[in-house]
């Protein structure tokens, strides 16, 4: 099924009914729509996405909140049994949530943060009782959120089915912006103050903790026992912003804003998650 154009889209944004979870703060103090703030990328996950959705009907979102991903999902794919996820949720989001037809799980991808690197190294979260395995996963700018994304990404391949499709995307630590800065002597990456030294955020929030190139990623896809998909980069200028300089480099595809890939649960025999019965694997709950 082709999925619907830029054009398309934008009017999908001038229709789309928010939800109070949805407004954010910029750095003026002004409210802003998580809908509109992050249109392009919005829009280029769910047209990777379309891809895979005659896979089946079971949908995992890692990460959900404000909704934003899975409530346009719904409007799209209206038969799919969508499953949200999240720590710290209020009552009223996961009324929201229900009130779309979103089934919501509580979930901690990274207990590291709070609990330390030691006691989470080998670990995932078990899939809850009575909850089948997933056909598709997806983790949307979550990856650069979390101390042990190894945990995160083991938990993934747990909760698929065989042959499952994870889908991820993440700020691409190789933009031209990013080459530029370390030109100038600065790091990419957050302040080693907030992000480090003494990790900030707390509930729904918590600043960037790492980027990634797609080698990095993958490198920790195939030790889990992922196979490689796909991958694109997604250039996420605003429509004012394409001038002729950046529209050169951004030809080059790895200089662009944004990582979106793929990857599918193969069970392999020497598989570092299917080596033993899964209730002989290490937990974490």
């Amino acid at each position: 099924m082709k999925f619907i154009e830029w054009k398309q889209f934008k009017k999908v944004i001038e229709k789309y009914n928010h939800n109070n979870f949805e407004f954010f703060k910029d750095l003026n103090g002004n409210s802003i729509s998580h809908l509109k703030k992050n249109a392009r990328r919005l829009y280029s996950t769910l047209l990777f996405f379309n891809q895979y959705s005659k896979q089946s009907s079971r949908l995992c979102d890692f990460g959900t909140f404000p909704g934003t991903l899975f409530k346009l999902i719904k409007n799209f794919y209206p038969k799919f049994d969508l499953t949200a996820t999240g720590i710290f949720e209020t009552s009223e989001y996961v009324q929201m949530l229900e009130n779309n037809n979103i089934n919501f799980l509580t979930a901690d991808f990274d207990p590291v943060f709070l609990e330390g690197y030691s006691q989470t190294k080998d670990s995932f979260l078990p899939l809850p009782a009575k909850t089948e395995p997933f056909d598709i996963i997806i983790a949307s700018e979550i990856l650069e959120h979390l101390l042990n994304p190894m945990y995160m990404l083991r938990t993934a391949f747990n909760w698929l089915k065989p042959g499952g499709t994870l889908i991820i995307t993440t700020p691409n630590m190789a933009w031209i912006r990013y080459r530029l800065m370390l030109l100038k002597g600065l790091s990419p990456n957050p302040e080693i103050q907030s992000s480090v030294i003494n990790p900030t955020g707390s509930g729904r929030w918590r600043p960037h903790l790492r980027l990634y190139t797609t080698k990095e990623i993958w490198e920790m896809l195939s030790a889990i026992g992922f196979q490689k998909d796909q991958e694109k980069f997604i250039d996420l200028r605003k429509q004012d912003d394409n001038t002729f300089l950046k529209d050169i480099v951004y030809a080059i595809p790895a200089f662009r804003h944004g990582i979106l890939l793929s990857a599918t649960k193969i069970i392999h025999v020497n598989s570092h998650l299917q080596d033993k019965p899964a209730n002989q694997l290490e937990s974490h709950s």
